[in-house]
């Protein structure tokens, strides 16, 4: 995911079994070329299929329990990303 930007939260999709999945959490790629999910700070190991930039209002998570519990409910259609 080359055309992603650096240090800027964005909105990924990534495969999971198969399916296009939206990843309900804001992610961001480091210097390193590592993903991070911006909420926790936190390492992901994910090679991500799409992108746009992080475009919602909703609070974001700040319990770790709680993004892993919403993780397993990503799967949602906004629309093309990039």
């Amino acid at each position: 995911m080359t055309t992603a930007p650096y240090n800027q939260a964005v909105e990924l999709r990534v495969m999971d079994h198969g399916k296009v999945v939206t990843l309900p959490f804001p992610c961001l790629r480091n210097n390193a070329d590592h993903w991070i999910n911006s909420d926790l700070g936190a390492p992901i190991l994910i090679e991500p299929v799409e992108w746009r930039i992080w475009r919602h209002t909703a609070p974001r998570l700040n319990n770790k329990d709680a993004a892993i519990g919403l993780f397993a409910a990503a799967v949602r259609d906004d629309g093309p990303l990039q």
